[in-house]
């Protein structure tokens, strides 16, 4: 509460220690106390993953240092990893981050796929990568979420692609399937139980309040 506190009222979430104290963070020292709920308010706050330190450690290491498991489990989760570095050097070298791959996939929807969500809010918070891109097949980043087994996780990340990115949640494949066919397929292939109902009308809610259409096709 007193963190909540402190931010609502100005405080800077990736605000520095001095060079005498390894310039941390607030990020970096919850990592190291372990304290995960403070953890989380930090990133939803914006707070910098992939900050490093005046060693060049990031807050994944030092979570790993003080041997706290769960930071460093749900800091991978959300896509922490060394891989952001390597794709910063790309881009500096100076890379198309639209550039698609035989599947006509961009690296944004190849990063997705894979979970790493860390490297794809740096591509398109820092980058503007494009949100909206489509596969050979016409799949848009918000038909591979809709996709995604329906969970709390997936909730949020097709908030996150919709809701803070602007994704279109109008476009159709190339068989005539919107966001909507995904999620009703995605349904009926997933066993269902009380556990996930609510998840699957909170990714119907999300759909429908940013402009799809489960009567177009």
């Amino acid at each position: 509460e007193c963190v909540k506190v402190l931010v609502e009222f100005g405080a800077r979430v990736d605000g520095f220690t001095t060079i005498s104290t390894e310039k941390l963070t607030p990020l970096m020292l919850a990592c190291q106390k372990g304290f995960l709920p403070i953890v989380v308010y930090l990133i939803e706050q914006g707070a910098k993953v992939e900050a490093r330190d005046r060693f060049k450690r990031t807050s994944l290491i030092h979570a790993c240092k003080y041997g706290n498991a769960h930071i460093v489990s749900y800091l991978l989760r959300i896509g922490a990893n060394a891989n952001y570095f390597c794709v910063r050097l790309l881009i500096e070298a100076g890379e198309n981050i639209n550039c698609v791959n035989c599947w006509q996939t961009t690296c944004l929807g190849i990063g997705f796929s894979k979970g790493h969500y860390g490297i794809c809010d740096y591509l398109l918070t820092e980058h503007h990568a494009n949100v909206n891109f489509k596969t050979d097949e016409g799949l848009t980043l918000v038909m591979i979420t809709a996709d995604l087994e329906i969970s709390a996780s997936a909730v949020q990340q097709l908030e996150y692609v919709v809701v803070k990115h602007n994704a279109d949640c109008t476009y159709i494949d190339i068989n005539g399937r919107n966001s909507f066919h995904y999620l009703a397929l995605n349904q009926s292939e997933q066993i269902s139980s009380s556990s996930n109902e609510k998840e699957q009308e909170n990714l119907k809610k999300t759909l429908l309040s940013n402009g799809a259409n489960f009567t177009r096709s």
